[in-house]
């Protein structure tokens, strides 16, 4: 994976607006309740309306004084995965971008912004815990990775329940809602995501479809499938099977050939999130592990018989190698499934294609949606300390703050000069990002892991764990028991 690394850190920019964009038609802007000028009416002129004015919700927000304020972030940020401000890259434009948000929070809450950038995500999760044990409070704010950071903060008791903090509006367009959905325990939210992060719309993954090859097969437009809401598991199914063949004719289906589809496990997540499937379930006032359900095990038959065949499609196994650059950019696969990030590295890729959500279901769903890559580094959460009510109501007017910003600053910054200058190559492109970009899933079982059971899942549901009853069986108790002790933390602290 070392060569899409080293391409992410130039186009954070352009995730951030895509996501965003998508966003704003989608949430509700807080501001919206009685502050937006009315919509025109028998007997009030349309001159009357135009001259109304209309309040941003930055500006419902306080302006105030905070004594300059030290307001301290640590979190995994570096060339590659950048979340804060870097110092060599003064005039890059998301790089200004993020500076601009800074400037514009220290000066309207006249606090001072220290960023703590770590390379080793572990490194910043060991840090929060140890200034929790020994009762200090040494940062504010941490942003990390889900499975790799957020996780095991919350199993160690390290983060605040930010439902707990004032101004936080969890519910907006400025936080993303399906972990406000998602990821609450008894009522309570240790982290969650937004456009504090920029790493946040590097996370979606989604899939590519080389359109040249498309048409050489007499297929349908990837586009007009998806945009008329039948881009379904069955369809994928259908476009690809009769593409992979032996490419070098050594009797032998490898990376060397030519394939229908290339996935890594991670498709699997997406497989059964894109069919808004949950696997913890809320019951009897608790929780409890659903992926052995019918809807899950009929969902695993279906994915497993269809991309199961190693001869049809090919698998990459940890998404140790780089097939999007080894296969799909020689143009040698029709389709493959990869996050954001990886198809950012596609922009000087010589055949048309096309970007967009992986499948549906089934056609009578209403929805596509996208799951995200849960490790990268784009949680957002709030380290515990022993803090009066006073100093966290601060806390919570500087979040929000950061917020607003992030979302104001971050746009207008990329979304001319990256967005349309760069990446999407045509208009129904834009359309299909916009998709992928409603309806941002995480998922909790895919955070957690409970037992291990998010490894067997995704890899049944792409066919490599034929065994997934019995397998599933075998844990079936340790995975629920995981998610009490992880339930038991939000259920000890007041």
């Amino acid at each position: 994976m070392s060569r899409k690394i080293r391409f992410a850190a130039a186009a954070i920019a352009v995730l951030t607006v895509l996501a965003i964009i998508a966003g704003c038609g989608n949430t509700p802007d807080p501001a919206t309740d009685g502050t937006s000028a009315p919509a025109a009416s028998e007997g009030v002129s349309a001159t009357v309306e135009q001259t109304t004015p209309v309040t941003e919700y930055i500006d419902t927000l306080e302006k105030r004084d905070l004594q300059k304020r030290v307001f301290t972030v640590i979190g995994q940020s570096t060339e590659d995965r950048q979340n804060f401000y870097i110092e060599g890259n003064a005039g890059e434009v998301i790089n200004e971008s993020i500076r601009k948000r800074d400037w514009e929070v220290e000066e309207r809450l006249n606090i001072q912004l220290n960023y703590i950038a770590e390379k080793d995500r572990k490194k910043v999760t060991s840090s929060v815990h140890k200034t929790k044990n020994s009762g200090e409070k040494a940062y504010d704010l941490v942003l990390n990775s889900l499975s790799d950071g957020f996780n095991t903060m919350t199993s160690n008791g390290d983060l605040r329940d930010l439902k707990t903090i004032p101004h936080l509006s969890l519910e907006s367009k400025y936080w993303n809602k399906s972990m406000t959905e998602n990821m609450e325990l008894y009522g309570k939210l240790y982290f969650t995501t937004g456009p504090i992060s920029p790493q946040l719309y590097q996370t979606p993954i989604v899939m590519m479809a080389n359109l040249k090859i498309a048409e050489e097969y007499k297929l349908e437009n990837p586009y007009k499938v998806v945009l008329e809401g039948r881009w379904t598991i069955e369809k994928l199914a259908q476009m690809m099977k009769d593409v992979s063949h032996d490419y070098n004719n050594d009797g032998v289906m490898d990376e060397d050939d030519f394939w229908g589809l290339v996935v890594d496990p991670t498709f699997g997540n997406a497989l059964y999130v894109g069919a808004g499937l949950d696997g913890r379930q809320k019951e009897d006032g608790g929780y409890r592990i659903a992926v052995g359900d019918e809807a899950f095990l009929n969902l695993i038959d279906k994915c497993s018989a269809l991309f199961g065949d190693r001869n049809t499609v090919l698998n990459n196994p940890q998404g140790a190698k780089d097939y999007d650059l080894l296969i799909f950019k020689p143009g040698r696969a029709l389709f493959m499934d990869d996050t954001v990030n990886g198809v950012l590295i596609m922009r000087d890729m010589e055949d048309d294609f096309a970007v967009i959500p992986c499948p549906k279901a089934t056609d009578d769903q209403e929805n596509y949606y996208s799951t995200c890559n849960t490790w990268l580094p784009s949680g957002i959460g709030v380290p515990y300390a022993d803090v009066g009510d006073a100093e966290l109501e601060e806390t919570g007017l500087i979040l929000e703050t950061m917020a607003v910003c992030s979302y104001d600053h971050i746009v207008p910054a990329v979304y001319e000069i990256t967005l349309r200058g760069k990446v999407s190559r045509d208009a129904d492109n834009y359309k299909t990002l916009d998709i992928i970009f409603e309806n941002l899933s995480f998922d909790f079982v895919s955070v957690f892991n409970p037992g291990g059971v998010s490894d067997i899942l995704r890899n049944a549901m792409i066919g490599d764990y034929p065994n997934y009853v019995s397998s599933y069986e075998s844990i079936k108790k340790s995975a629920q028991k995981a998610l009490d002790d992880f339930a038991l933390i939000a259920q000890k602290q007041q």
